[in-house]
């Protein structure tokens, strides 16, 4: 459902386990035709929104619209019985999180949000390490913070007007600040506490009122006392991409934590002084571990199948938006 530059991963669902694309749904049935042929997606099963949510023949649906857009229709998605994996973000407050998640338990369907780096192994990893705190073999020891950036320039093409815009919930924090956030609460299993942002506003879109975050930066209390901090932007003139580990006995690196390499993904490590081995460093290589998006679907259908629980789970999903939401509040942000 969309037909925006995510969707153009579309091939690849057709890799994975239990996957089939049996039609592309746009605003507009000709769009959604050219994009199917582009794609080498039957152009029969080309469709608008409102076909796709009638339609009988469709199992499940993967929602890929902008994000003002994502609760309302997942909503009308799971009412019409099927199945959803949202892009990220679902939403971008508790509130409208726990509606999308309440019309799937009201349905009986699965409900997932899509980060595609928790089907990896190296998040897997880093989950391990993150958890290990002073025990025998672990390399950090108790964590004690995570310091994380994800920056780039996406202030040309194709998507300004939905990346800029403030009535399409666009913005840093929502495009590449969710990412951070993310990984750093699914590999501890920690939710936030608190949460403080400090945006830099763009100027409106022509025919808006409000500009968004172009540039933010944000720090995040979780569960336990770790803190979380790191920025984001849309308009930055040199892509950054930063995540790393530090606690008691040392810390770990990976420059592409969201985005691991299917083939060999690394992890750089160093230990304190303090480490009961003494100081040293090296590399955690994660090999094969696969495509993070054919990964993502694979999972996503064995949840639908019941052979496993979604990932994300629910609780989740909610706990991720009202981390956003904190950062938003303490900015000054409203949607």
């Amino acid at each position: 459902m969309g037909t925006g530059l995510i969707a153009g991963i579309l091939p690849r669902i057709n890799e994975a386990d239990g996957c089939v694309v049996a039609g592309v749904a746009s605003r507009d049935r000709d769009r959604a035709r050219a994009f199917s042929e582009k794609h080498g997606v039957d152009p029969a099963g080309a469709c608008t929104y409102e076909e796709l949510v009638e339609r009988d023949d469709i199992d499940a649906v993967y929602v890929a619209i902008p994000n003002h857009l994502h609760v309302e229709w997942c909503e009308r998605l799971l009412e019409a019985g099927k199945h959803v994996l949202c892009e990220k973000p679902l939403a971008l407050s508790a509130a409208e999180a726990e509606r999308a998640c309440d019309a799937a338990e009201r349905a009986g369907r699965v409900l997932a949000e899509g980060f595609m780096f928790m089907h990896h192994a190296q998040t897997d990893r880093l989950a391990e390490i993150a958890r290990a705190g002073e025990t025998p073999g672990s390399i950090i020891g108790n964590l004690l913070m995570i310091e994380a950036d994800r920056c780039a320039d996406l202030r040309h093409g194709p998507t300004v007007n939905t990346r800029f815009s403030h009535a399409m919930q666009g913005g840093a924090m929502s495009d590449l600040g969710c990412y951070p956030l993310a990984i750093a609460s699914w590999i501890t299993g920690r939710h936030a506490v608190s949460g403080r942002g400090v945006a830099r506003i763009t100027k409106p879109l022509a025919g808006e009122t409000r500009g968004v975050d172009g540039s933010m930066a944000f720090a995040v209390e979780l569960e336990g006392g770790v803190l979380v901090s790191g920025v984001c932007s849309i308009e930055s003139d040199e892509p950054r991409a930063v995540f790393r580990l530090i606690g008691t006995w040392g810390e770990v690196s990976t420059g592409w934590a969201w985005s691991p390499d299917p083939e060999r993904a690394e992890v750089r490590w160093r230990r304190y002084a303090a480490h009961p081995q003494g100081e040293g460093e090296g590399v955690i290589a994660v090999e094969h571990a696969g495509d993070k998006i054919v990964n993502q679907f694979a999972r996503f259908a064995a949840a639908v199948r019941g052979e496993m629980p979604p990932a994300p789970d629910h609780g989740w999903m909610i706990g991720h938006a009202r981390t956003m939401e904190l950062v938003y509040e303490s900015a000054g942000m409203a949607w």
